[in-house]
């Protein structure tokens, strides 16, 4: 019965926290309440299409971090990691708020343009080995 009451208050505090984080940044929280991925209150929701570990949520409402810091840093990881494949480290949410080394747009714009070319060679070589498959 104690584990009960346990997971219970868990479950109260994390929706209480996602409560707090859906009002500051005006997202609709009922639904964001009913996103808990696998059902799993406290791991993972979805606000108004963001995937939000509840992490992030604490951090963002226990540092009363200015409203806009968190698009800011989802949409930093979203680019950075689509670019890198996982081989450029992204900073965790509360190390972004203190201030900790990142790209600036310019390099982050460097590299998507790179990945470009690299995507534009890759299909130049698949179309020149199927042309040649073709020839022989």
């Amino acid at each position: 019965m104690k584990t009960l009451k346990l997971k219970t208050d868990y479950e109260k505090a994390c929706n209480a926290y996602l409560q707090a984080f859906c009002e500051k940044h005006d997202y609709d929280y009922e639904d964001a309440r009913r996103s808990w991925v696998g059902g799993e209150v406290g791991g993972i929701t979805e606000c108004s299409d963001l995937s939000v570990k509840m992490n992030d949520i604490i951090v963002d409402i226990d540092m009363d971090a200015p409203k806009e810091a968190f698009i800011r840093y989802y949409d930093y990881c979203l680019r950075v990691g689509s670019i890198a494949c996982g081989m450029i480290s992204l900073p965790n949410y509360r190390s972004w708020l203190m201030g900790c080394p990142r790209m600036d747009e310019a390099q982050i714009v460097r590299l998507e343009e790179l990945q470009k070319d690299m995507r534009r060679a890759e299909k130049i070589l698949k179309d020149e080995i199927e042309r040649q498959a073709i020839v022989e």
